[in-house]
This record gives structure tokens, sequence and C-alpha cells, in this order.
């Protein structure tokens, strides 16, 4: 089993695995994939003997390394679903994610009554004349293809901001609102002309932004 930088890192959420078919030793793929990926943002590869293992922080993070694979092997290879990493300790515990949704003002009665469908928690609503902001807490395991169905939602005219906050046992949303739980706030981006601070030995850290209309238009599996 071979790791790059990362691998432990609990921000990453999220892991799939990547075979190919023609292949007996999946671990001579995976270690050829692996010399073909760049550091994405928000990204870890592991070798493994079942393929090529990503993991990733949100969908959108995870379907840059996707697309290149695909683009570079084509039909020869094969993904598992993108599956939620628990953490397992004295209680099972489940990564919850911090979302800013910005959608226009007569989209947001659908957005918020969706986002509690999912378990969303700490909502909040701030209102402009054309714009309307909405930030919540929900489990992964909840939104996982949030950012397609929010664009059939809103008829593609919304935006979502989506990034890790915290750990929390599992069907206990409560919780997740409550400080000192591996809590992780929003990535806030860099001054200009002043380097990047680096958190939790995490190198290029940074806010991961889609605009889901973009990101519908891609089938990752």
């Amino acid at each position: 089993m071979e790791e790059s930088q990362g691998v432990q890192n609990p921000t990453l959420t999220l892991e799939r695995v990547c075979a190919h078919r023609n292949e007996t030793r999946q671990l001579v793929f995976a270690r050829d994939a692996m010399d073909l990926l760049p550091p994405y943002p928000s990204t870890a590869y592991e070798a493994t003997e079942a393929g090529l293992l990503i993991l990733a922080e949100t969908e959108f993070a995870m379907s840059q390394p996707v697309q290149l694979l695909q683009q570079v092997y084509g039909g020869d290879i094969a993904f598992s679903e993108p599956r939620v990493r628990y953490r397992t300790g004295r209680t099972l515990e489940e990564p919850y994610m911090g979302l800013r949704v910005m959608a226009p003002p007569d989209c947001v009665g659908a957005v918020v009554d969706d986002l509690r469908r999912r378990g969303a928690t700490s909502l909040t609503k701030v209102s402009s004349r054309h714009t309307c902001e909405v930030r919540a807490i929900a489990p992964l395991g909840m939104l996982l293809g949030y950012g397609r169905e929010l664009s059939i939602l809103t008829r593609g005219r919304a935006q979502c901001t989506m990034w890790f906050r915290c750990y929390a046992p599992v069907d206990s949303a409560d919780a997740a609102a409550q400080p000192g739980v591996a809590e992780r706030e929003e990535p806030r981006p860099a001054r200009r002309g002043s380097p990047r601070r680096r958190r939790r030995q995490v190198s290029n850290r940074r806010r991961v932004r889609f605009d889901e209309r973009a990101f519908a238009s891609h089938n990752l599996s």
C-alpha cells in the first residue's frame, strides 16, 4: 500500500476506487495512475491491491482526478461509487459539511426546504434584491449528488460552496453545531501579497468553489 501525503487527513471525507478492467495487477495500474495525477487541492491518492484509492474533501474535488483519469484511460477503467469516510472510535462519527448557497429569491424557499430534508442545521438566510445567501451544516452522506440536484431545483441559477466542518456522532445532527469535535471553519482566502497560512499540516488548502451548472454537466460514474 503506497500513500501520498495527506491520506490520513480527516478533512478528506470521500473515497472512491478506480480499477483497470484489463489489468490483473491493480497495484501496478494504481502506481502508474498516481504518477499521472497532479497534486489537486483537497485530494490524496493511495495505491492498493484493489486499484487507485482517491480521497477528496468534496465531490467537486473528487471530480478533478476522476475526469483526468477518464481522459487518459477512457473506457478501460471503472470507478466505485463515492463513499463517505466515517471515523471510528468510542462512537461512530460521520463528517458534516458547511455550505453556502447563492440563489435567486424566488428559489430560496425550495433550497431551504430541500436542505432541511437533508438534515441540515444552523440554517441562516440573508436576502437582497437580486440574490439570497443560505448557510447551513449538513451530514455529507445526505449531500452526495447535491450539485446536480441543486441545478435541477433552481434551473441552473444557483451556486454552492462546500467545505468540511467537523465530525459528529452518527444520527446526532445537533452535535455538528457544537464546538470541539475536530471542527474546521470555512476556509478564508489568502491576503494578497502574504503567504497562505497552513492549518493542521494541510498544504494548499483553499476554499472549494464550484458552479453547480458546470458540475452538473459531467457524468462521473
